[in-house]
């Protein structure tokens, strides 16, 4: 491998761990920890442990009896090493394979805070901006398994291996002993516990899938208030209304002549070219329907004119 695939290795894992942000750099730190202790046992039972059984061996051998107490406890000190040596830092794996996966739940949780950032800022969901959130949830847990999943499967192995080479010697020292057959027994017996870290991982990110794909419905509505009228527009404007009937079949009527919808805008832009000033007053029936108000209004406030509305029935603006 060349300086420039080393390279490209590198910036690669550098985009992962962006990725993932910071929570993924410290499960690679954990997992990185995780199998440096796993390598040393390995080559602990791979190279030192047959060494360290034979030598307690010949060390219980060369004693001349073996059935006074100093003899006994002498085999429970050899045997206690032993035992000792075998099960160094598996507990410290086993740990650190249980924690992975709660690091990946904790990535799961900040990438869900980086969504609802996202969408408390911008007011919907925007898939490209909670991108980043999402990648931050998906990576950290897919990280955190991995790294429990391979870590717990060698670590059991470790622990089963250990418990054998103390069984082992325990039946070398003192073939047919109760210890041993105690011990034998024990090995089946591990205990299976199921996390559930994984589970809530499973529901966060489907939470927010269901949050990416959601679909915010905005209502967008005209507003039928009409503009404010000052002082200076009730005495700056003689000039006439313009009126704009619409009756229950919606027929549209204009200064008493009929016009169709489509030309209200025109109509009225017409109108206001002969009488800048005029305001428009939209008179529709009770019954007319309220598409073509609105449509109606649209029209009025493309041309620029000023406009109310005034029920037929009452007389009320």
């Amino acid at each position: 491998m060349g300086s420039w695939d080393i390279l490209r290795a590198v910036e690669s894992l550098q985009g992962f761990l962006e990725i993932g942000g910071p929570v993924l750099s410290l499960i690679m730190v954990t997992t990185f920890l995780m199998w440096a202790l796993i390598v040393e046992r390995l080559a602990y039972f791979s190279f030192a442990e047959p060494k360290e059984a034979k030598r307690a061996q010949a060390i219980w051998h060369r004693r001349a009896e073996h059935k006074s107490w100093y003899a006994q406890k002498n085999r429970a000190l050899l045997i206690s090493r032993l035992q000792q040596n075998a099960e160094h830092n598996i507990a410290l794996i086993l740990t650190l394979v249980a924690i992975s996966p709660l690091l990946g739940l904790l990535g799961t949780v900040t990438g869900m805070i980086t969504v609802f950032d996202v969408m408390a800022s911008t007011g919907a969901s925007d898939v490209r901006a909670m991108s980043a959130g999402v990648s931050n949830a998906t990576v950290t847990t897919m990280a955190g398994m991995v790294a429990a999943i391979s870590g717990l499967i060698v670590a059991r192995r470790l622990e089963r291996r250990s418990r054998k080479v103390v069984a082992r010697l325990k039946t070398s020292l003192e073939p047919g002993s109760a210890d041993s057959r105690k011990m034998g027994r024990k090995m089946g017996n591990d205990n299976t516990e199921v996390d559930m870290t994984p589970m809530l991982d499973i529901v966060f990110i489907m939470l927010i899938f269901f949050i990416v794909t959601s679909v915010f419905v905005q209502e967008k509505t005209i507003n039928l208030v009409p503009p404010p009228r000052t002082d200076d527009t009730v005495i700056l404007n003689p000039d006439p209304l313009i009126l704009v009937q619409i009756t229950d079949r919606d027929q549209v009527y204009i200064n008493q002549q009929l016009t169709d919808l489509a030309l209200v805008g025109a109509r009225v832009s017409s109108l206001r070219a002969e009488h800048t000033r005029s305001g428009v007053l939209i008179s529709p029936d009770d019954d007319a329907s309220h598409g073509v108000i609105v449509g109606i209004v649209e029209q009025v406030e493309g041309a620029g004119g000023a406009w109310s509305i005034q029920r037929e029935h009452d007389g009320s603006a």
